[in-house]
């Protein structure tokens, strides 16, 4: 029997390059890094994708994956942008492939999507360890909360929002997309 109180911690994302640490006041089960909880079940810090934390309420298990994905959002953004406004850049892709703008829009997002994925399955399998080396035998409700750090802007956050569950609805229930300060 494995019991988790001990893992119990305040949801904070890495430092950043000057060292600040973001953290929020609300606590829930480190799964990943040197203290967490992945390793006594078993899997090694690299050997296993899986999110931050996870926050269990009744029969809900939210995953909590921090992250800091300014960037890489707003190149998507200005990438996409660039495709819905520049009808030379969107007839030098039909010139190649008939189907190569619906191939580019599927692949900008694709490198996020699979990170979120791939946490996804990893932490499933990783609670699912958890309840049978415990012998409980429940059915819990799984939800993803991808936390972005609170400089992010709100349309980012937004967008985010709406592709994660527009390209992932059929693998996840409704993800919610937050800032620090909003946990």
């Amino acid at each position: 029997m494995i019991d988790i109180t001990k893992y119990y911690s305040n949801i904070q994302h890495d430092a950043c390059e000057n060292n600040q640490i973001e953290s929020s006041s609300t606590n829930a089960v480190q799964l990943d890094g040197i203290s967490g909880l992945a390793k006594d079940l078993g899997f090694h810090s690299s050997g296993l994708n899986k999110v931050d934390y996870i926050k269990l309420h009744e029969n809900n298990v939210f995953f909590v994956e921090l992250t800091n994905l300014k960037e890489d959002i707003q190149e998507c953004i200005a990438c996409d942008e660039l495709l819905k406004r520049s009808s030379e850049v969107r007839r030098c892709i039909k010139e190649v492939d008939k189907n190569g703008l619906r191939a580019v829009q599927k692949k900008l997002w694709m490198e996020i999507l699979e990170e979120f994925k791939g946490k996804w399955m990893g932490s499933i399998a990783l609670y699912e360890r958890l309840l049978r080396r415990n012998g409980i035998a429940d059915d819990p409700i799984y939800r993803l909360v991808v936390v972005l750090k609170n400089d992010t802007d709100t349309r980012e956050r937004d967008l985010l929002q709406i592709t994660l569950n527009n390209k992932l609805s059929g693998m996840m229930s409704k993800i919610e997309v937050r800032l620090t300060s909003e946990l």
